[in-house]
């Protein structure tokens, strides 16, 4: 079988294009995914002020990091464990 160099060019660009949103996917929005902290973790980032906000509902509490240096993304989420969360807000 042979294929006529018009297969061959689609070929090489539908490779380039599936290889793309693999990048785009795994590097670009990966990093927009919050973490996934320990609860302990995340009440020593709040107690320290190194929260800029955060979200609590009825099962995660989710916050966004003021600096994001040295982690993965600036957003991080947790488990919710205690009713004491609002006495440190």
């Amino acid at each position: 079988m042979v294929m006529g160099r018009k297969t061959f060019v689609s070929f090489w660009y539908l490779l380039l294009m599936v290889l793309s949103m693999y990048y785009l996917q795994i590097y670009v929005l990966g990093s927009a995914r919050p973490q996934s902290i320990s609860y302990s973790e995340m009440m020593h980032l709040l107690e320290s002020g190194q929260i800029d906000s955060i979200e609590v509902d009825e099962q995660y509490i989710r916050g966004k990091l003021k600096s994001s240096v040295g982690k993965k993304s600036p957003y991080v989420v947790t488990a919710r464990m205690d009713t004491d969360l609002a006495k440190l807000l």
